[in-house]
């Protein structure tokens, strides 16, 4: 569903559109709060400022809209530092449009802040604590006037909403962030064939990639993992997913070990260990932190390694690599994800498919 599209002055410019402000990033959190003196609305902006990078991380912005007059706006966001911008809407034009309601009286407020649940109670008393510092400022608009949020993509689509039923009913700053879906960069590869290929381009072959980041070829454990996802290959195209294996493996030996084990995918070569360090996936340090706490897992994949003769090639890029894997859409949003504490600790091939 879209939102609805609306016009907002913000202290240092007059008529913005929605539509055009949430071009800016692939997401925009729409925050509506009461006014600047409010003291629990300061602190609510305060810890969205802490948690700026954050959002810029997750490709998201905020915007806060406040029933305060430009001016106060203004001044506000200088003494605060704020790093979004405010929606001023001293006659409450936009709490309309969005049907953000309103207590209506002190009586139906205390009625709404004393019927809140545990962790709603919980969220109000480590603010009032915080807030204890904070100075209350000039009373503007509906003093009764209740929080909401709206979550919005780059084409208007409402993704979230939430109307408050009492003053506690909000998110944290964490828990906003914990809302945007993650993505993967759209990086460049090459592959043991091509150079220069793009992740999203990728991606569009199938509903979903599997991104799986080994060691390199040259190990019987990685050499095992992908001949069981070799196996299970017509099982994954059944389900409109593609594999996409990543190895520290420079693009001549991915081209003989694809020949060799007869692979139905695409190796990524990262002898550099760049998109390692993109989607940081980390490395053990040593063999006591790769080979920790091994169990049946791992000894039935010793045993197979010897049953089929597997033997261990030349060694390539970090001997120390933890493996990962990668849910990815065609929108390169991360579905599922894990970066392994061990080199066990991954997915058996029809554990994977138990996972789409």
């Amino acid at each position: 569903m879209k939102a609805l599209d609306l016009t907002f002055d913000t202290p240092f410019e007059q008529g913005v559109k929605l539509s055009d402000y949430v071009k800016n990033t692939r997401y925009t959190f729409v925050i509506f709060l009461r006014y600047f003196g409010c003291r629990s609305c300061q602190l609510d902006m305060i810890d969205l400022a802490a948690a700026r990078e954050q959002f810029k991380a997750r490709d998201a912005q905020v915007l806060v809209v406040l029933q305060s007059a430009p001016e106060v706006a203004a001044e506000g966001s200088k003494q605060f530092e704020l790093p979004f911008d405010i929606a001023c809407d001293p006659e409450a034009r936009l709490y309309a449009l969005y049907n953000v309601p309103s207590a209506g009286s002190k009586d139906a407020m205390a009625a709404r802040n004393g019927a809140m649940n545990e962790t709603q109670a919980a969220k109000m008393a480590a603010k009032r604590a915080r807030m204890a510092d904070l100075v209350h400022g000039a009373y503007e608009g509906d003093e009764y006037q209740l929080p909401a949020y709206f979550l919005l993509d780059g084409s208007m689509e409402l993704l979230a909403e939430h109307r408050a039923e009492n003053m506690g009913d909000m998110p944290t700053a964490d828990e906003y962030l914990d809302m945007i879906p993650l993505h993967a960069p759209d990086f460049s590869f090459d592959t043991q064939a091509e150079k220069g290929l793009h992740l999203r381009e990728y991606a569009q072959k199938a509903d979903k990639t599997l991104l799986v980041f080994l060691r390199y070829f040259g190990c019987p454990s990685c050499q095992l993992d992908m001949i069981d996802l070799a196996e299970c290959h017509e099982q994954f195209k059944a389900k409109n997913t593609q594999l996409l294996v990543a190895l520290q493996s420079d693009p001549a030996v991915a081209a003989a070990g694809k020949a060799q084990f007869e692979l139905p995918f695409d190796i990524v070569c990262d002898p550099g260990m760049a998109l390692y360090k993109l989607l940081d996936i980390r490395s053990a340090g040593d063999y006591a932190h790769l080979l920790a706490n091994p169990g049946e897992k791992w000894a039935e994949k010793r045993t197979r390694i010897e049953a089929l003769g597997l033997s261990h090639g030349e060694y390539e890029g970090d001997e120390f690599q933890l493996p990962a894997w990668f849910l990815l859409n065609k929108d390169l949003e991360i579905l599922k994800c894990h970066r392994a504490a061990t080199i066990e600790d991954m997915p058996l091939a029809e554990e994977y498919l138990e996972l789409l």
